[in-house]
């Protein structure tokens, strides 16, 4: 197993550019090699890693709705209290997942992220339990020029660590 993993590691590690159009926006990624893409809607992306048809993680990177305001007039809104805002960033993002669980089982993790660079944006990672599926989570919201992007990325809870390397590579890669 740890062979397979470390091999994993070394297999994620490699990408290759490619610029998705969503919201009217042109946001660069590195889309990690050897994974499959496909597109649902205009606004909606997903990159697949498959062990032969098994689904073992999946990054969907879409469009959320639209705020309406720049973010240098969002952070007038805050007084320019940049931390004020990262901060209600990062709760909105944990309450729209806490709303979307449903009957689901959720253990917040310890990795939560926010930062203004490229954009403003938060991140959290969480584990998420249904029945007898447990899952790996690793999302992020951005927001950008009055509209909201989200990266929601999951896999099985055995890959963890070679599913956080994939997503950590591909949420630094992405640029708008």
């Amino acid at each position: 197993m740890r062979k397979l993993t470390a091999l994993l590691l070394a297999l994620v590690g490699l990408s290759f550019a490619a610029t998705l159009p969503i919201a009217g926006f042109e946001v660069d990624v590195n889309e990690p090699d050897g994974w499959e893409y496909f597109q649902e809607t205009a606004d909606d992306h997903y990159f697949a890693w498959l062990d032969g048809e098994e689904l073992v993680g999946l990054i969907n990177f879409y469009a959320g709705g639209e705020i309406g305001m720049s973010n240098d007039d969002l952070l007038e809104g805050y007084d320019g209290d940049i931390k004020a805002l990262l901060g209600d960033l990062h709760d909105s993002l944990v309450e729209t997942i806490e709303g979307a669980s449903g009957e689901h089982g959720l253990a917040f993790g310890d990795s939560s992220e926010i930062g203004s660079a490229p954009v403003f944006f938060a991140g959290v990672d969480y584990f998420d339990s249904y029945d007898d599926n447990h899952f790996y989570n690793l999302d992020t919201m951005y927001l950008h020029e009055g509209q909201i992007f989200f990266v929601d990325a999951y896999c099985v809870r055995d890959e963890e660590v070679a599913f956080r390397s994939a997503v950590t590579s591909f949420l630094d890669s992405i640029d708008f």
